[in-house]
């Protein structure tokens, strides 16, 4: 999904939302798949290791507890 599909689903069903969102989060294999991540706002910055969701570290490996093995 994209973030305009994650955000239809969320208004939708909130809780088929929470569950596709954890499965999501929870799955290594979706590291910096950033075009399918809900947290993906398009942010932009001019520095080089700033993520489209606006941070520094990927959500996947954060919620993975992954940051230290990266």
């Amino acid at each position: 999904m994209i973030k305009q599909e994650w955000d239809e689903l969320a208004k939708r069903d909130r809780d088929e939302y929470l569950k596709q969102y954890r499965k999501f989060m929870y799955n290594e294999g979706n590291y910096w798949k950033c075009e399918e991540c809900p947290e993906n706002i398009g942010a932009y910055s001019s520095f080089e290791y700033l993520l489209p969701c606006g941070q520094y570290n990927c959500w996947v490996a954060c919620h993975c507890s992954s940051l230290e093995r990266s």
